[in-house]
């Protein structure tokens, strides 16, 4: 499987364009959507999936548009529905001004979904938001804005919940695997290099 990283202009935020034959899948499409739709469309992709670690607006904003000229399937986690439809809980505005997400289907944890040869994994990763969540795939993770290059995510926010963020933290310290990180912002990373220098990992 090969992973095209697009980043967004205004906040710094990695979206990251699953390939598998000719078909893709988009992990947290928060803006550049020209780009990305070019990107599609002149390599002949299928897209398939539209996943979501979590849903706030620097994660989304370029969803809707995708959604509607490729035909995606939305996912997210159980926890994240009410976010999502809602601008002020998602940040991305009041009313009609922001940004609402009806995903085509919803995980929980220890979900699975099937990408061409590929199991994806979702593990229920609560603090950052409600319904955060990491999506794994092989040798890869991708963590949305619960885990970044040494340092996690806030826990301040609309639904955020800092205990809930310590068991997050522990999930991590629990697994055994050396997962290649790609983070919501910033570069990536392994586990075993944050379970070792992060001290939020600690």
């Amino acid at each position: 499987m090969e992973i095209k990283i697009f980043t967004t202009y205004s906040m710094g935020e990695n979206i990251y364009v699953l390939i598998e034959k000719d078909h893709a899948a988009i992990v947290d499409p928060g803006g550049n959507y020209e780009e990305i739709s070019s990107f599609l469309k002149d390599n002949h992709y299928v897209l398939d999936y539209i996943l979501l670690t979590h849903g706030h607006a620097d994660h989304i904003g370029a969803l809707n548009p995708l959604k509607e000229e490729f035909g995606a399937e939305v996912i997210a986690h159980i926890e994240e529905k009410e976010l999502l439809e809602t601008p002020e809980m998602n940040l991305s505005g009041r009313g009609a001004s922001g940004i609402k997400v009806y995903p085509d289907r919803f995980v929980s944890e220890g979900g699975e979904l099937e990408f061409q040869e590929n199991k994806i994994h979702f593990i229920h990763t609560p603090g950052h938001t409600a319904g955060s969540m990491l999506i794994l795939i092989g040798d890869k993770m991708f963590s949305g804005d619960m885990l970044f290059k040494g340092t996690v995510g806030r826990s301040d926010l609309p639904t955020s919940d800092p205990s809930a963020m310590e068991e997050s933290i522990q999930k991590l310290l629990d697994m055994d695997f050396d997962y290649k990180v790609f983070p919501g912002h910033g570069e990536a990373t392994t586990l075993m290099h944050e379970k070792k220098y992060n001290a939020y990992l600690k």
